[in-house]
């Protein structure tokens, strides 16, 4: 019975920290299109139903919101009041001491359709999906300041792909002019080909009359070491 207690003790602690793991942060708005009163909201997911009345949020500046019911899913929470900061601003989801969630520090300088989403645990600046699975397939960049950088780089990069294409043709024009008269230009050709035939036609015959004359000279050296042996054996017979 004691076995099975524990085994049930163990069960249960699991699932419970399954349910609180599951429980996070997933969207966060804080500087919509308009005013910020009122409009300002804060998106929470969950996979298991939760009891929200032990839950509150906390802003960086320890201001408090608290929460109550029962939800699973998406659940957008949206202040009364400006409760968020357009700067150095953070979000923290607790349960009396302990935090369950936390998003990095933000910023939102623009009033636009933009929130800062949650994907793979990782904040980044993309087009806000409330109540709604977030556009994490839609993501370029984990900060506001990146994509504006990244756009000027585009833009930049297409501007000097520009203008290299236009520097390639440029130079494509000038080969083709500096090209085309040597090609049509056929005595200037044979003019500057046919001393360099001449000097390989001599250089050939110069190779081959030395060959011819070293064979020569080691017929000729032979001739004179067998004459030389014969007077030898003529000498000893003598």
């Amino acid at each position: 019975m004691k076995k099975v207690n524990w085994f049930i003790m163990i069960v249960m602690v699991i699932s419970l920290s399954f349910s609180v793991s599951a429980l996070y942060i997933s969207e966060v708005e804080m500087n919509p299109e308009g005013t910020d009163h009122g409009n300002e909201w804060i998106e929470l997911y969950s996979e298991n139903e939760i009891d929200l009345d032990d839950y509150y949020l906390e802003n960086n500046d320890e201001d408090i919101h608290n929460l109550s019911g029962i939800f699973s899913g998406y659940l957008i929470i949206k202040f009364p009041r400006q409760w968020l900061d357009n700067t150095d601003e953070k979000v923290m989801l607790k349960k009396g001491n302990e935090i369950i969630d936390e998003s990095d520090v933000l910023e939102d300088k623009d009033n636009n359709k933009k929130a800062w989403s949650k994907c793979d645990n990782e904040w980044v600046f993309i087009e806000s999906s409330e109540g709604k699975e977030n556009l994490c397939n839609n993501r370029t960049s984990g900060n506001q300041k990146e994509p504006n950088n990244n756009s000027g780089e585009g833009e930049s990069g297409n501007n000097n792909e520009e203008s290299n294409k236009n520097k390639d043709e440029k130079n494509e024009e000038n080969v083709v002019l500096l090209t085309t008269p040597t090609i049509n230009n056929k005595k200037e050709k044979i003019v500057l080909n046919s001393p360099r035939e001449d000097e390989g036609e001599q250089e050939s015959k110069t190779f081959i009359s030395k060959r011819e004359k070293l064979r020569l000279g080691i017929i000729f050296a032979f001739l004179v070491f067998t004459i030389f042996l014969v007077i030898l054996l003529a000498l000893k017979k003598l």
